[in-house]
């Protein structure tokens, strides 16, 4: 798969504002303009650092997984209701693809966002 355009300025953009030390960043892509293709494209750059892409519906978790994978070559895990992400020392996970609610689940330090 190869970035458009803007795709690419987005994803350079995003890597630029890292670099000058700024802990977060932000872009607008409207629906359907390539905010996964973008997001597997800093992920591909950062990569063994290990990365939490974040949707509101499970149908956007399973096309990110695979859109992911796809570009980068990278195994997702997802962290969703029964499914958990590998968190031991040896095997973490690089990439989790999790849900807002799923994150906020739990109590105090048992959410599932503080593993």
């Amino acid at each position: 798969m190869r970035l458009r355009n803007f795709h690419q300025t987005a994803s350079d953009c995003i890597c630029n504002e890292w670099q000058e030390g700024k802990q977060s960043t932000m872009i607008v892509v409207p629906t359907g303009g390539g905010k996964t293709v973008i997001i597997a494209d800093v992920i591909k750059r950062h990569h063994p650092q290990r990365a939490l892409v974040i949707a509101h519906r499970e149908e956007l978790i399973w096309q990110a997984r695979e859109r992911i994978e796809t570009y980068s070559g990278i195994q997702c895990e997802i962290e969703m209701a029964d499914l958990i992400a590998s968190a031991n020392l040896f095997s973490k996970a690089q990439v989790v693809i999790s849900t807002v609610q799923t994150q906020n689940a739990g109590y105090g330090d048992h959410r599932r966002m503080s593993r």
